[in-house]
């Protein structure tokens, strides 16, 4: 969330420490135990060490935005030089910072604590730690909190403690009474911890957004808590999902949330609220009533049954003001669909419905299709694994068709097949604000395929497709592959786990996910290499697009996202050469080099390649250049696959994820990633897990690596690297400031 907006986006400090001890050494530097600021004396050795890593990151961020640079203030730099530096002269500087945003480190704790401490005019302070602060560590942020008498918005998302480190903290917290938002999610809090947290809550009267989610804080917990949170009238924001209450724990909450009039956000999920029965949904059916400015309900994966959804459905239709719901994950089967769709009916500003896992069936989706015609102003629906087929997805489209306003519609794993995909063709091209499609675990194979190539043709404004795990084989890759460089809006490609590429017996690769034998998918005569064909059969036309379609090069969409898709602050990074013109796009296309720039295949192999059902689709992704995130994964694409890959990989200078896991690539065939990867700039995602690349694959990556520097996320697990290979790595990977997830 962003901070209040008084503050000055320059006075705000990134702290990013990511010592030794930060990153999961189990050794420390012992305490040093006159860590103690004292005026009128130079910092110690210890505290002029913490003192120049905080300097080190000191940087101007942009809250509306969520970027920030590196821009170390004149006076901030220049003390970091200095030997010795004033205590005085450091406490001046540190009064000046307003907001920081910190990973804890073991080190030199004392000392740390004091220089965090001297931030005396802090107002938003977000703490993270990547191992467990322990006691001590507990104690001494106490100490530096009891300093931020002004602390509007704390931040402890994952900082893991013990019991006698909430108590400490509890004890501070108590100090803090103008805090508006305090975040202790994922912090190991459990039922012994609740009853200290609860006292320091009745003292934060000012608390308008609470996170408790991913704690253990059971029955006994939601007890000790019910009575302060009963105080907290002016809340608006509050999750407490993941924390498996139970029934009884639903009791206790509800008690509450009546109190909680003013709440508009509501996140009870993963509590097992009808694990026992009804119960526990009749205690939060009974709050609901009362929550007048309720807008976000997310009851997901709470075991509810459709005795509860009865229950609970009463509640539903009279908070009909609501704009986003998630009941997943709650085996309503096809009676619960029933008494939901009576509730759904009146809910006329729903904006985002998400019901999938509920096993609803046929009998489901007929019930749910008049109740979906009556919500014109949907935007997201999830409906995946819910046993529809092909009959409850024909029940729909008509309803499809009435919301127009529909972005994301998620359909993954209900055996549509064929049939079912045919039925929806027409009213896919119809649904013009549709920018995101989920059909993956379909069965679509090539019946499937062909018919969502005649959708496509007519989609110019589809952004994202997910199509993983759909066996689509030879002749399906060959369908698509005509028809995805017409669909100039799309940035997001998901073809994951299809068997991509065959040996040209009709055989699929060993070990892709499919496997074994299969049936001969050689083209009928006279029509390898049409372009278009299937298109131009069913249309009379070659796929363009639509004039005036979106074009990459606008607005990107938040990629860190809250539980409903709220942005949570990830940096947004524009990129010129998108708007710029292509080389080889679908307008001047031209026909495939008769033989690729790397390895040594004939061009004889290479066009035999290219005619083969990956091939072709693979050497279709060349043409496509505005692409942002493509997942490849599980195809083993082997050398073959990857050599053919190269070209294309050349031109995807936009990506920004790509995923090639468990494709057999080698110590051998990286060089057809790593060439490429050195001018994919824009890069925050890799995925290379579960290959062969070993020792001499991993320092084959290194200098692309180098300039990869907005990466967030690299996954190099499962690929056979000792010692050495992960030792070539280390030096490029310290270097990566915006690095938050790496595996090896």
């Amino acid at each position: 969330p962003a901070p209040p907006p008084h503050l000055n986006p320059s006075s705000c400090l990134l702290l990013a420490v990511c010592s030794s001890s930060a990153m999961g050494s189990k050794s420390s530097r012992p305490v040093n135990q006159e860590g103690a600021l004292e005026p009128g004396k130079n910092l110690n050795k210890a505290q002029l060490e913490c003192f120049r890593l905080v300097c080190d990151r000191v940087g101007k961020i942009d809250y509306r935005t969520g970027c920030f640079r590196y821009e170390m203030s004149s006076e901030l730099q220049a003390l970091a030089k200095k030997d010795p530096v004033s205590v005085d002269e450091c406490i001046a500087a540190l009064k000046q910072v307003e907001a920081i945003g910190m990973r804890w480190t073991k080190r030199n704790l004392t000392s740390f604590a004091a220089i965090v401490g001297a931030m005396t005019n802090l107002k938003f302070f977000t703490l993270t730690s990547s191992t467990k602060p322990g006691t001590e560590g507990a104690e001494a942020l106490a100490g530096a909190l009891g300093n931020m008498k002004g602390l509007k918005v704390l931040e402890m998302n994952g900082f893991h403690l013990t019991e006698e480190g909430v108590a400490f903290l509890a004890a501070a917290l108590e100090k803090l009474s103008e805090v508006e938002m305090l975040n202790m999610a994922t912090c190991d809090l459990n039922d012994a911890a609740a009853a200290g947290l609860a006292k320091a809550l009745e003292k934060m009267p000012r608390i308008k957004v609470l996170h408790l989610e991913e704690n253990e804080l059971h029955a006994p917990a939601a007890l000790a808590l019910s009575s302060a949170l009963a105080k907290m009238s002016g809340i608006k924001e509050f999750t407490v999902g993941s924390n498996n209450m139970g029934t009884a724990g639903g009791k206790h909450l509800a008690a509450a949330l009546c109190k909680m009039k003013k709440l508009e956000m509501l996140d009870i999920s993963h509590n097992e609220l009808g694990a026992d029965g009804k119960e526990g949904a009749e205690a939060i059916a009974h709050a609901l009533k009362k929550m007048k400015g309720l807008k976000i309900l997310d009851m997901s994966d709470n075991d509810l049954g459709h005795e509860a959804a009865a229950a609970l459905a009463p509640a539903l239709a009279k908070i009909h003001w609501i704009k986003e719901l998630n009941l997943e994950n709650n085996q309503l089967g096809e009676q619960g669909a029933k008494v939901l769709a009576k509730s759904l009916t009146g809910m006329t500003g729903l904006a985002k419905l998400k019901l999938s896992l509920n096993e609803m069936g046929q009998g489901g989706a007929l019930a749910l299709a008049p109740a979906f015609a009556a919500l014109p102003g949907l935007q997201v629906l999830e409906l995946e694994f819910n046993l529809l087929s092909k009959d409850g997805v024909s029940a729909m489209t008509k309803s499809f068709e009435k919301m127009t306003s529909l972005s994301q519609l998620n359909l993954r794993g209900n055996a549509l097949g064929r049939a079912g995909m045919e039925s929806l063709v027409f009213v896919l091209q119809k649904m013009t604000n549709l920018k995101k499609l989920n059909l993956q675990e379909n069965l679509l194979e090539k019946g499937g395929a062909a018919s969502l190539a005649v959708a496509l043709s007519g989609m110019p404004w589809l952004q994202r497709l997910d199509l993983g795990c759909n066996n689509l084989r030879k002749q399906g890759a060959d369908e698509l592959g005509q028809v995805l460089i017409g669909c100039t809006a799309l940035t997001e490609l998901d073809i994951a786990s299809n068997a991509l590429l065959e040996r040209h017996d009709g055989k699929a690769r060993r070990g892709s996910l499919f496997g074994g034998k299969s049936r001969s998918h050689s083209a009928e005569p006279g029509t390898a290499g049409r372009k278009g064909s299937l298109v131009q059969m069913l249309t009379g036309a070659s796929p363009k697009p639509a004039e005036g379609s979106p074009r990459p090069g606008g607005e990107s969409e938040p990629r860190r996202k809250s539980m409903f898709g709220f942005n949570k602050g990830a940096a947004e990074h524009s990129n010129s050469s998108r708007n710029s013109a292509r080389k080889g796009s679908m307008f001047n296309m031209g026909a495939p080099r008769a033989l690729p720039r790397r390895g040594s295949v004939t061009a004889e192999q290479y066009q035999e390649a290219i005619q083969s059902a990956g091939g072709k689709l693979l050497a279709t992704l060349e043409h496509m250049d505005w692409l942002q995130v493509l997942n490849l994964s599980d195809n083993e694409l082997g050398k073959e696959g990857l050599e053919i890959m190269a070209d294309a990989l050349d031109k995807l200078t936009n990506l920004r994820e790509l995923h090639l896991d468990r494709n057999g690539v080698t110590k051998d065939s990286i060089q057809f990633i790593a060439g490429p990867l050195s001018n994919m700039t824009n890069m925050e995602v890799l995925m290379l897990q579960k290959n062969l690349i070993g020792n001499a694959g991993a320092k084959a990556l290194v200098k692309p690596l180098e300039g990869l520097t907005m990466i967030r996320s690299l996954d190099l697990s499962e690929n056979g690297l000792e010692a050495s290979g992960k030792n070539a790595l280390d030096p490029v990977l310290s270097k990566m400031q915006m690095l938050e997830e790496v595996h090896l």
